[in-house]
């Protein structure tokens, strides 16, 4: 199948951490037509500009502008707890109300990387 080319994230390069591309990939792999995505300036097959504009030249118009209000809409459209608010009878839980206690929370590997656990250990510690 084809593979698509992220573009745009390239000046973010400094903050994204392989912790984000974790999440990012895992997250599209399962939900998107293909299990692998090129980031342009960030994924190794995806470094060289040269490389980028043949991807791109081999698109042949077939492209997807993404915006941040298209994100922003789906966000809100996705978010649980907007929709609780909203369309309280459409979201199915165990939970009744918010006051009842959590009793058990399960997380790890592969879920969390090791800072992902570092980072947790430190918000529980504080």
């Amino acid at each position: 199948g084809e593979v698509p080319l992220l573009l745009g994230l390239d000046k973010y390069k400094k903050d994204i951490t392989t912790d984000h591309l974790k999440a990012f990939c895992a997250a599209f792999g399962t939900t998107a037509a293909s299990p692998l995505i090129h980031i342009a300036g960030i994924t190794p097959e995806a470094m060289d500009p040269t490389d980028v504009d043949v991807f791109i030249k081999n698109c042949q118009g077939r492209t997807k502008e993404i915006t941040v209000q298209a994100l922003e809409e789906t966000f809100r459209i996705l978010d649980q707890q907007q929709q609780k608010k909203n369309y309280p009878e459409t979201i199915s839980s165990t939970v009744k109300d918010d006051s009842q206690n959590i009793d058990w929370i399960s997380l790890g590997n592969p879920h969390l990387s090791l800072s992902e656990c570092d980072e947790l250990l430190r918000l529980f510690e504080t």
